[in-house]
């Protein structure tokens, strides 16, 4: 039973990880999937989550282990530029609700200092911000979806290529990884089949949920689905705490990604350089850094786990070959062959 308890919770703090800003209000899905037949992305991106996540939870390899762990030392700068576009994407939000200038930054300040705090407290309050927000979060995520008038999802049309979508995955996987080794390391008693499973569903109907109402109206737009919803209030202000809520989960899993110990002082100066800097980086804005920064990071992702899955190949076919050369160990028979009794005289009774 605590097996499956610690494989779900994993599950939603890789869900609250992935479901970012730019994924909730459908800009990133936008960008990487407009015009996309739904039923082959949703498949291309359930296998390739899965796959993913699975072998990274399962990998045992100290090769593959050792080419991981430098591979995060990379993957700690491009986290600040998904920490500035979180940043951007609040300001943008507090513009298009409350009309308030994004040179004066007063939300992402207090989400970045909130987000901060829970950080500092260890994977137990990370686990339970995702435990609590990440289900209310995809229950309005999916009810605003439906709300949306106009759908254009056709089933039988749509672009069939792979490689925006292998690009997605990967991206969203590499953004993702430190903090994942720091969940495997932290949590002993999980099915990595299990939460690569029930996070690969999850990440795939809510995608194929996204294509279904995106539309040329939200090419230029900051917050596609505040768009879409428009005219129901109570349906907006639900989908703007939810906005909020993504965005504090995914900078809440991007700060504890680099923290080293808990209650370590290097910790803090860490922790606020990186965010000094996310925030000096998010002025670009959201849009800017969603549309063409991420793109980038996509190719060098699928490029890196292209390496990593070909050294895991030649691992495997090294020890594969290793066992086949392998001499067999003879065992001395207890019985002699039939040949041998037929052979050895007969010894008569006296």
């Amino acid at each position: 039973m605590t097996k499956i308890i610690n494989s779900l919770k994993i599950s939603l703090l890789i869900v609250g990880a992935i479901i970012g800003a730019g994924f909730i209000t459908g800009r990133e899905i936008m960008r990487f999937f407009y015009g996309s037949n739904p039923i082959f992305s949703f498949i291309v991106v359930f296998v390739l989550f899965f796959a993913l996540i699975f072998f990274f939870f399962s990998v045992k390899s100290k090769v593959l282990l050792d080419i991981i762990s430098k591979g995060s030392v990379l993957i700690y700068f491009f986290n600040v530029l998904i920490m500035a576009s979180m940043l951007g994407a609040t300001d943008s939000l507090a513009k298009s609700l409350f009309n308030i200038d994004e040179k004066l930054p007063v939300f992402s300040i207090l989400l970045l200092l909130l987000s901060t705090a829970v950080t500092f407290g260890g994977i137990e309050k990370v686990e339970v911000v995702s435990v609590v927000l990440v289900p209310f979060m995809l229950f309005i995520f999916f009810l605003s979806i439906f709300s949306v008038e106009n759908k254009q999802l056709n089933l039988a049309y749509g672009d069939y290529s792979v490689v925006n979508k292998i690009g997605y995955v990967t991206m969203n996987v590499f953004l993702c990884q430190p903090f994942l080794q720091k969940v495997k390391k932290e949590k002993e008693k999980f099915s990595p089949f299990l939460v690569a499973i029930i996070s690969a569903i999850i990440l795939s109907l809510a995608i194929f949920a996204l294509i279904s109402v995106l539309s040329k109206e939200c090419i230029s737009c900051d917050i596609p689905l505040i768009l879409l919803i428009n005219g129901n209030k109570y349906l907006i202000f639900l989908l703007s705490v939810v906005i909020i809520a993504s965005i504090f989960t995914t900078l809440v899993s991007l700060q504890y990604s680099y923290l080293i110990k808990i209650n370590e002082k290097s910790n803090y100066l860490i922790i606020i350089a990186v965010s000094v800097i996310a925030f000096i980086i998010s002025r670009m804005g959201f849009f800017v850094i969603v549309d063409k920064i991420y793109p980038i990071i996509a190719k060098i992702s699928a490029f890196y786990y292209a390496f990593i899955i070909a050294i895991s190949l030649i691992i495997s076919l090294k020890e594969q070959r290793k066992h086949t050369l392998a001499q067999p160990r003879h065992t001395k028979s207890r019985y002699s062959s039939l040949q041998g009794r037929v052979l050895k005289p007969a010894h008569r009774k006296r």
